[in-house]
């Protein structure tokens, strides 16, 4: 019997996007003990710094407030100036709570202090009406130790959950790109394409507006530079190669090849690095053996 020459096209595991790991290296199932205490102590002292800080200017500038009304007659001009200054140290507050969450979290993520980043990121959801965003970034940290954890149904669960929430708010809310990322990658470790292609679309449709946003305004290359810029380059690029990965795994491979494409395009925007080799050689591998389809 003669030998068929038709290729097999394997399709490939899906790996972690790295453009939504607050780790740098997978973790162990087992957890790692890192500098807990020294975590909660960053959280609750930079809380505390904050706050003292905050009162004080609140404290002198309303006695200049003060000051400037009880004079006869008033000189409206310096009254009204500290009227608003009073105001933004008064909003100050959220800043100095969302910025101690961030910081400890961010502290307790490199030292690898698990159990104090997800302690931390569980009380930031808890005060997330008060934090500046929310606290998107909180549940994308809670659910990356889940996925690591390979704990995918709870994973899912918790994205959902989240997504629903902000997208009720706001449906163009910068967060839920890479949040929707997240809940895609657990989808692929559960072996359901259709659905990871259903959450990376919402990630792409969420890049889109960003970057639709960004060419409206040009406040980010104005105040931030191409570096943000860049970086948006480079998630997008991962989570369209990861959405080709999921359309190979159904055989739709004109859309993997459509996918593919345009990963490369926008990788190759951002500056030169391993991550970004990496996501233009996988591409460029997958697009060749496509390349007869």
């Amino acid at each position: 019997m003669a030998k068929s020459n038709r290729q097999v096209y394997k399709i490939p595991q899906p790996k972690m996007p790295k453009a939504v790991q607050l780790e740098s290296k997978p973790e162990p199932v087992v957890e790692t003990v890192g500098p807990n205490n020294l975590c909660y102590g960053l959280f609750f002292s930079a809380l505390a710094i904050g706050f003292a800080t905050n009162v004080w200017l609140v404290y002198l500038i309303a006695h200049n407030v003060v000051a400037a009304y009880s004079e006869h007659p008033i000189n409206w001009l310096p009254a009204i100036g500290y009227t608003v200054l009073l105001a933004m140290a008064l909003s100050l507050v959220r800043a100095v709570v969302w910025g101690s969450f961030v910081l400890a979290a961010t502290v307790a993520s490199r030292t690898q202090a698990i159990q104090a980043q997800m302690d931390i990121c569980r009380w930031a959801r808890k005060f997330r009406a008060i934090l500046p965003g929310g606290a998107a970034w909180a549940t994308q940290a809670i659910i990356q130790r889940m996925i690591t954890k390979e704990e995918y149904k709870e994973a899912i669960a918790l994205g959902t959950e989240e997504y629903e929430q902000v997208s009720k708010k706001n449906a163009k809310d910068q967060g839920l790109a890479n949040l929707c990322a997240c809940v895609s990658f657990a989808y692929q470790m559960q072996n359901e394409p259709h659905r990871a292609i259903e959450w990376s679309e919402k990630s792409v449709k969420s890049f889109d507006e960003i970057f639709a946003a960004i060419g409206k305004s040009g406040g980010i290359n104005k105040y931030a530079g191409q570096s943000i810029l860049q970086t948006l380059y480079m998630q997008h690029a991962q989570v369209l190669m990861g959405l080709a990965m999921s359309y190979l795994s159904v055989q739709n491979r004109f859309k993997a090849k459509e996918n593919l494409k345009e990963a490369i395009q926008l990788a190759r925007k951002a500056p030169d690095s391993a991550q970004k080799r990496d996501v233009i050689r996988t591409c460029e591998e997958h697009l060749s053996r496509l390349k007869h389809f």
